[in-house]
């Protein structure tokens, strides 16, 4: 009994969803793999930003005095965002 209302409860939260995407024309244009590669670029893009201001940076002391040229050239890492997002829209999905 547990086993059949676990399937009646997963064909009542996933059915509607599938056969909706299905036959409303999304799975013809692949909308999930663009998801995919879209959330993959952004993984890819944030490593690369770690890397970036791990390496290129070297880490503040708490005692050292704020130095803004500093701090300016770690927020211009923040353009790799841009970057990533202008190639997803324009490659991945456009």
């Amino acid at each position: 009994m547990p086993l059949f209302h676990f399937g009646n409860c997963l064909a009542l939260a996933c059915g509607p969803v599938l056969l909706t995407y299905k036959y409303s024309g999304l799975a013809e244009y692949n909308a999930f793999w663009k998801c995919v590669q879209s959330a993959a670029f952004y993984l890819f893009v944030q490593f690369i930003k770690m890397l970036t201001i791990a390496t290129c940076f070297p880490p503040v002391d708490e005692s050292s005095a704020f130095v803004v040229k500093t701090e300016f050239l770690k927020n211009t890492v923040d353009i790799l965002d841009l970057v990533g997002l202008h190639f997803v829209i324009t490659r991945i999905c456009g």
